[in-house]
């Protein structure tokens, strides 16, 4: 597994399915719902576009890779909730990359 960013802010993680690393198992984002990066979400967006990917909410709410729908998505989760709410108990949205049935696969060349 490899992990981008910050436990208190936004970040990334890849996990493989080899020891080489050479072939993604999955490719997974926390987002900090009190400081949505729209520049972030754009690139998770076209990210999931080009490898013909859904997202995955925590919540398993499958979204399009459409950045107005990832901000809704937020503006609508427990984490968001957390902020304006912190007897909640997150502030952060996870989504995932699932791939269609039918895409070409997520292995790095």
């Amino acid at each position: 597994m490899r992990i981008w960013g910050s436990e208190s802010g936004n970040d990334a993680h890849v996990c493989y399915k080899d020891v080489e690393k050479k072939i993604v198992e999955e490719i997974a984002f926390r987002l900090d719902a009190s400081d949505p990066s729209l520049d972030l979400i754009r690139m998770i967006c076209r990210l999931a576009a080009q490898l013909s990917c859904f997202l995955l909410t925590a919540d398993s709410e499958i979204l399009q890779p459409v950045e107005s729908v990832v901000l809704t998505a937020i503006r609508n989760s427990a984490a968001a909730k957390f902020v304006n709410d912190p007897v909640c108990d997150s502030r952060s949205m996870h989504v995932r990359l699932v791939q269609h049935s039918s895409s070409p696969s997520m292995n790095s060349e």
